[in-house]
C-alpha cells in the first residue's frame, strides 16, 4: 500500500477529514491524500512542522527526558493535528469544524505504524 493509500484511509476514517500529509523535518511533502487543494495541505504541511520542531526544541531544552509526541491547533474552521512518524518525518492530519481533536489524534496515533511499516 502506497503513503497516499495510509493517508486517504487515515482522512476517510474521521469526521470532518479534510486531507493528510506525510512531510520531512523540513516541511517538504512526501506524500498526501486530500479532498481539497493539493496546495493547501502541502502549506499546512510545512507550517506545521516548523512550529512542531520549534516546539519540541523548547520541551528538549527544558526537560531532555520529555519528547513532545504530538501537536494540535484548532483555527474556527480547521484543525490540524501533528505527529512524528520516526526521525525527520511527520503526519499532519487536517479536519474541519465539525471533527474532534481527539478522534483526530487517536486515527492518527493508530496509522503511524502502517506508515512505518510502508518505510
Amino acid at each position: 500500500m502506497p503513503f497516499k493509500d495510509a493517508l486517504g484511509l487515515l482522512v476517510e476514517s474521521v469526521k470532518g477529514g479534510i486531507g493528510a500529509i506525510l512531510v520531512d523535518s523540513e516541511g517538504e511533502a512526501v506524500d498526501a491524500f486530500t479532498h481539497g487543494d493539493q496546495y493547501e495541505i502541502r502549506l499546512a504541511g510545512a507550517h506545521h512542522v516548523i512550529v512542531m520542531n520549534l516546539l519540541r526544541d523548547a520541551v528538549k531544552r527544558m526537560n531532555e527526558a520529555d519528547m513532545l509526541k504530538g501537536l494540535s491547533i484548532k483555527s474556527e474552521k480547521i484543525a490540524y493535528t501533528v505527529m512524528p512518524v520516526e526521525e525527520g518525518l511527520f503526519v499532519i492530519l487536517m479536519q474541519d469544524d465539525t471533527g474532534t481533536l481527539s478522534q483526530g489524534r487517536k486515527a492518527l496515533k493508530d496509522t503511524i505504524p502502517d506508515i512505518v511499516a510502508l518505510i
